[in-house]
């Protein structure tokens, strides 16, 4: 029998936090060529770390978020994270490169130097997965927030995306009364039809043992921020902060970046795998 040959590639990982470092255990077990860039403090074998950028690689992967601050690689394990358009501009023309999170700004940098840029937060099989592991690791956070249960509290939910609705479906599946806030009025009305507590624009705070944010704005206005009873317990996941901490410095916040990577990095490397293998498949000549 004619055994089907199989192709090895070469993959350089450049900056991110511990679910690049599972990325590349993976990728290593499966055989594959690995060589992490940008990532000198890493906890990372000899032989993983490479000073200089290759420029003969397969493919590049960048993290998640692609960029930590506009222009910068998102790269924590690196005293000086490179600049996106000089990283760009020493790789190869025509180099599949494969991030999260990419910038208008950065796609329009990678066009300039010839780059094939594709962002895995476009895979709905990604963003469904990443979605999953932050509501669950809010849970988590959430329950140690508390030296009491779940069940019988009172936890606003704020937006209706795809955090907002996973997180709420657990929540109440643990026994808290969940009620939602959401600026789509269709999502709102939803929610309210599926049995959740809606909270309307200009509603009354008070009462709520815990709010969470899930909405990459600020949806409450600074009357509702200052309405929270003393000492509740509110979780912000969203990039661009819901929570004003000089409204609510009577509550308790909790400010969680990066929480899928912190909580199950291990998880998030399998889920960036796929995305990967995805996106090689797709667009790899």
């Amino acid at each position: 029998m004619k055994h089907k040959e199989v192709t090895l590639m070469n993959y350089v990982l450049i900056g991110g936090d511990a679910r690049m470092q599972s990325l590349y255990r993976r990728l290593k077990r499966d055989g594959e060529s690995v060589f992490c860039y940008a990532m000198e403090t890493a906890p990372l074998p000899d032989g993983a770390k490479c000073t200089e950028l290759p420029k003969s690689a397969d493919v590049y992967v960048l993290p998640l978020p692609s960029e930590k601050r506009r222009g910068h690689i998102n790269a924590p394990f690196c005293p000086s994270p490179p600049e996106t358009a000089r990283l760009f501009a020493e790789l190869p023309q025509g180099a599949l490169v494969c991030g999260g999170k990419v910038s208008a700004e950065m796609r329009e940098t990678a066009e300039m130097f010839g780059i094939r840029l594709y962002d895995c937060m476009l895979l709905p099989d990604f963003v469904v997965g990443n979605a999953a592991i932050t509501a669950e690791a809010a849970v988590s956070l959430l329950m140690e927030a508390t030296p009491d249960c779940i069940a019988g509290k009172r936890i606003l939910v704020l937006g209706r995306g795809r955090i907002g609705k996973l997180l709420g479906d657990k929540l109440r599946a643990l026994g808290a009364e969940v009620w939602v806030m959401s600026g789509n009025p269709e999502a709102a009305a939803l929610a309210q039809a599926l049995g959740f507590g809606v909270l309307p624009k200009g509603g009354g705070t008070s009462g709520f043992c815990m709010a969470v944010n899930t909405a990459p704005a600020m949806t409450l206005s600074p009357s509702q921020q200052r309405g929270f009873d003393a000492g509740c317990v509110l979780l912000e996941l969203a990039s661009v902060p819901g929570f004003d901490p000089d409204e609510t410095a009577h509550c308790r916040l909790i400010n969680a970046p990066g929480l899928p990577g912190k909580y199950a990095p291990d998880a998030c490397g399998e889920l960036l795998r796929n995305a990967v293998n995805l996106i090689v498949k797709e667009h790899m000549q």
